[in-house]
């Protein structure tokens, strides 16, 4: 008997030494933004946002075409490019042109947290406190054709102020940033990474440098490949899918790469039983490959490398997606194709939308990329522009017109600028995580084809969004024709455009899966 309670003391003084530890909480100024979704992937970019994506830039308020300097003269030489009130976070700076030295400080500290000469916030020259990582390096940071960007978030509690000393009329600059509701959980930047910063931010770096494949993940999704002819006129299905869940990935390879196929093979999504179809493009616009001739590219969301072409822009479904080809081309097409699902319930309303556009450029008026009525996210666009009797029309400015507020809210300095690039896309064909430049016709009839992902900063609206493109200074190249595709969320199944494009021959309404 006292050798049994011997035992029991002893498994009481041993059970007594072992606490239960907590697990322990993140730390780091990374944290909230992961909580947000900022994390540099699409994995969440469906879901609704609170927020609103606001842009200041360069351009010319007096309506002329010198979209280079504006800001407020602080001191000899010296401009405020953006003084932004917070709760907020900079997810995006762009210049054509950086010298000088730039200077940003955040919330009331005297000194600046950041100064460097201009260029070098885009080469990794940067000092950081951590050095074993520095943020402002690529695929964070970097040029091409033309163009340099960050992309790296810089969140501030109460205010930010982006300063330049030593700049010049030919700067021109783009400062995007989110306006967050009073109150929000947010921790001001800081040079120093905590573990969970790095942590965060390699995981990040790892997505931006491997997005050429997305590896599925087995305990969660479901892969579905097959290849088929589709023949003249026909209207099949190419994935009926039953159930709750998000397509996260499809990516079709075409047997007969040609022009042809393009244009004439359309793809259209039907989403939980739309009466008319969420996703409605051709193929090529579709994958922002709106011609045979387009160089390769490789983003987060949209890619095409040897004909395989993806889109990733997650689309969820709470009953059934109903995926089909519409073959309109006269030849048979022969497509490979593969559609991976997560399955499980979807916690919002929103449903994805695709679809294309095209025009003829009038005197005196921008070409539409998009206008949408309703309440939901904007989050990219891929645009093509042929026939031009120079690249003079990358002038234009693209222009947001956001909740029936006026487009110089958020304005750019020139279509070429939009898609991060520069100087009439200088250095032609590039892409980087966000955007890319595919297409530089540099000989006459110019033209050119590009695309950008807002998958860092979704564009939200509450009633209406309407994307303009200038084409030209002033609008003063007729006879251009453009086409594109715009990508956005809404909480509706219901499409809220103003013009619903057409395929010849084609009726658009829904098609029971079979």
């Amino acid at each position: 008997m006292r050798a049994h309670f011997g035992g029991a003391i002893c498994l009481l003084i041993l059970s007594s030494s072992f606490t239960y530890a907590a697990p322990r909480a993140p730390q780091g100024w990374s944290v909230p933004l992961d909580n947000l979704g900022i994390n540099g992937t699409v994995s969440r970019l469906d879901e609704p946002h609170n927020w609103q994506v606001r842009q200041i830039s360069s351009f010319d308020r007096s309506g002329g075409n010198n979209d280079n300097r504006f800001g407020e003269q602080v001191w000899s030489g010296g401009v405020v490019l953006a003084d932004l009130e917070g709760p907020g976070v900079v997810t995006r700076i762009w210049t054509r042109n950086p010298h000088g030295t730039l200077f940003i400080f955040v919330d009331d500290i005297e000194h600046p947290i950041i100064t460097t000469p201009f260029e070098g916030l885009f080469s990794g020259h940067v000092e950081f406190d951590s050095p074993a990582f520095n943020l402002f390096s690529p695929p964070f940071t970097n040029q091409g054709s033309g163009g340099y960007y960050s992309y790296v978030p810089i969140p501030y509690e109460s205010r930010c102020r982006i300063m330049a000393t030593g700049v010049d009329d030919s700067l021109g600059y783009q400062v995007t940033y989110i306006d967050l509701p009073a109150g929000s959980p947010i921790r001001s930047f800081d040079l120093t990474l905590s573990k969970d910063d790095r942590h965060f931010f390699k995981r990040w770096r790892d997505d931006w440098e491997s997005t050429s494949y997305r590896w599925s993940d087995r305990k969660t999704e479901k892969v579905w490949r097959s290849r088929h002819n589709y023949y003249p006129g026909e209207d099949s299905p190419l994935v009926p899918l039953e159930g709750s869940g998000v397509i996260t990935e499809i990516e079709i390879n075409l047997e007969s790469y040609d022009q042809v196929a393009l244009d004439g093979v359309w793809i259209a999504i039907f989403f939980d039983g739309q009466e008319d179809p969420g996703v409605l493009a051709p193929i090529g616009d579709f994958f922002a490959a709106s011609s045979k001739d387009v160089e390769d590219y490789d983003s987060a969301a949209l890619g095409r490398i040897e004909g395989r072409m993806w889109c990733r822009y997650p689309m969820p479904y709470r009953e059934s997606a109903n995926i089909r080809i519409i073959n309109e081309s006269g030849e048979i097409a022969d497509i490979e194709y593969f559609v991976t699902r997560r399955e499980g319930e979807v916690e919002h309303d929103n449903y994805f939308f695709a679809r294309y556009n095209s025009g003829v450029t009038v005197e005196g008026e921008p070409y539409e990329v998009v206008s949408i009525d309703g309440e939901g996210h904007f989050v990219g666009s891929s645009i093509s522009a042929s026939n031009a009797e120079s690249l003079i029309i990358l002038e234009g400015d693209d222009s947001y017109s956001i909740d029936g507020r006026p487009g110089s809210d958020f304005h750019g300095t020139g279509t070429d600028d939009y898609f991060n690039a520069g100087w009439y896309f200088a250095e032609g064909a590039s892409s980087n995580p966000t955007s890319g430049v595919t297409l530089k016709e540099a000989r006459k009839p110019n033209g050119f084809s590009a695309f950008r992902s807002h998958f860092t900063e979704p564009v939200t609206f509450s009633d209406s969004f309407v994307f303009n493109l200038e084409h030209g200074p002033n609008n003063d190249r007729p006879g251009v024709n453009y086409t594109s595709v715009s990508y956005w969320y809404q909480n509706d199944k219901a499409p809220g455009l103003k013009a619903i494009p057409e395929i010849a021959g084609v009726e658009l309404t829904h098609k029971s899966t079979d």
